[in-house]
């Protein structure tokens, strides 16, 4: 019998909204994502085991930074 198990990292997204964005220059749409780690039997995740925190991937360039990004203000908050 074959059986086939690992782990396996699952990200969902936590809120939406604008951001500076370091690597673009510029204000950007962001995903805020929280990651978990999952236990999987044949590729599925059954079992949640751990938190892996949480970063912030910009829409544009698909860049991943942390969380503290969002504390640099955008062109509109600035004007």
């Amino acid at each position: 019998m074959l059986l086939v198990f690992g782990l396996t990292a699952v990200f969902r997204t936590v809120s939406e909204g604008t951001f500076h964005c370091p690597q673009c220059g510029g204000d950007r749409a962001y995903r805020r994502r929280a990651g978990r780690r999952w236990f999987s039997v044949f590729f599925v995740p059954m079992v949640p085991l751990w938190r892996l925190g949480q970063a912030v991937e910009c829409r544009t360039c698909r860049g991943r930074f942390p969380a503290s990004a969002l504390r640099t203000p955008t062109a509109q908050q600035m004007a």
